[in-house]
């Protein structure tokens, strides 16, 4: 690899970035530093050319939040400011996310028609639909994105038919859970089954959905790549004084605190969690307390007369949905995430902050967390060994603390927000070149050690 190959345009910045890079390796060694200075002098280069790298336009239903819709959120800000032309098209309402999108230069487009509900009749359906197709095919028209990118079932299953009909050159869609939704969405795993071979790329966050994509639902191999979540490890970090912290969120001080992001949703996981709770709380510590962080939907009240009926509503608090979650996971002493499907990015958000975390062996948990090295894996719906690992944890410090650490270590190694928006750079570009995905191998799918 040969730094003087590069070096393409007279301009004493990227000679200072060319000069460096030699500082910190030489050209035919290529170190971690030599390496990422060979990434930023090639950004730093394309973005002095002053040549427009090209328009991408995000399709999702809002950038209400949720673990998709801040990823999506940051990394659109990640795009913006590699020099990309970046439009979000939300179908609904822009959401509680978008200012902040907004603020860094991003164009959030809404249908204008407010929040959906589970509610609304087939014909104020019907509407609504037409209503958002209709407003998202005009945006594809004038907009003109070389790049239409989905995410989450209804954006694709709407955004992908209108992307193939307005010939968007490049299509793409992220697949970010198990397609257990499908059993409840005979006419979406429909579309979806015809949509995969059309697009250009369809991405995957985790080794699971792998087998859903090709073995059920018949995408071909070929088309399909694999980028890991990223966190932001300087905005989830350790607290630098915890007992502090919970006396501003008036938590005790001396309080064994649990916390579960997560919207109430059942398929998150929440009975599970209170029932595994009501079995063991006569032997956790006297004070302890779950702080439940996330959207409440219908489900919450469903949540809340079980706490009441197994006796344990007055250590629960329901904290609603939070726009920024680092400070209250830095309050906690271990986090739980009791899911029968999907993955979180609250995984990584807890170990970037060296909260040991429980979770469940569903979708990509296990490729975060190392068993019992980085944290602790269970079974999905095995009420007893989540309650077993909760008890070890609260009668162990010491594990508490080696187990945060190294999930903390994991985090900043493999999950980086900086690397994951790199990798997505990286895509866009050589789809834009015309390179087929197959050819890309850092996006071939695999394990990650």
């Amino acid at each position: 690899m040969k730094q003087t190959n590069w070096l393409t345009a007279d301009h004493p910045l990227l000679r200072g970035w060319f000069a460096i890079g030699n500082l910190v390796g030489p050209a035919e060694q290529p170190t971690l530093g030599n390496l990422y200075l060979t990434r930023s002098y090639k950004l730093a280069q394309r973005m002095l050319s002053r040549q427009p790298m090209g328009h991408i336009c995000y399709v999702i239903g809002s950038l209400d939040i949720g673990g998709t819709e801040r990823h999506l959120s940051q990394i659109a800000i990640a795009m913006k400011g590699r020099g990309w032309t970046v439009t979000i098209a939300c179908l609904t309402h822009k959401g509680t996310l978008a200012p902040e999108v907004e603020s860094a230069g991003v164009e959030v487009l809404s249908s204008r028609i407010g929040p959906t509900g589970n509610r609304l009749g087939i014909i104020k359906r019907a509407v609504r639909m037409i209503s958002e197709a209709g407003r998202l095919a005009r945006t594809l028209a004038v907009r003109r994105p070389d790049i239409a990118h989905f995410f989450l079932p209804d954006a694709y299953v709407l955004g992908g038919i209108l992307a193939v009909v307005a010939g968007v050159p490049i299509r793409i869609m992220s697949r970010r859970s198990l397609n257990l939704y499908q059993s409840r969405r005979p006419v979406a795993r429909f579309v979806e089954g015809r949509l995969h071979n059309r697009m250009t790329a369809v991405l995957i966050n985790a080794m699971p959905q792998l087998h859903d994509l090709v073995t059920i639902e018949g995408c071909q191999p070929q088309r399909i790549g694999l980028i890991y979540n990223g966190v932001d490890t300087t905005r989830f970090r350790p607290a630098s004084d915890r007992t502090k912290l919970r006396e501003a969120f008036k938590l005790d001080t001396n309080a064994f605190i649990m916390i579960c992001v997560a919207n109430l949703i059942p398929y998150k996981g929440h009975a599970d969690l209170f029932e595994a709770l009501a079995r063991i709380t006569a032997q956790l510590p006297r004070a302890w307390r779950l702080l439940c962080v996330g959207r409440r939907e219908n489900y919450g009240v469903e949540l809340e007369s079980l706490a009441e009926s197994l006796g344990i509503s007055a250590q629960i608090d329901f904290l609603g949905e939070c726009a920024d979650v680092s400070f209250l996971l830095q309050t906690a002493d271990i986090g739980i995430l009791p899911s029968h499907e999907g993955m979180s990015n609250v995984i990584l958000e807890a170990m970037a902050t060296a909260l040991p975390m429980i979770a469940t062996n569903v979708g990509g948990n296990a490729e975060a967390i190392v068993n019992a090295e980085s944290g602790i894996i269970v079974p999905p719906r095995d009420i007893s060994m989540l309650a077993e690992a909760i008890l070890f944890l609260a009668r162990d410090a010491q594990s508490r603390v080696r187990l945060g650490k190294a999930g903390r270590e994991r985090a900043v190694a493999h999950f980086g927000l900086e690397h994951c928006a790199d990798l997505y750079d990286t895509l866009y570009a050589q789809l834009m070149e015309g390179k087929p995905i197959s050819d890309l191998g850092e996006f071939i799918p695999r394990l990650r050690q």
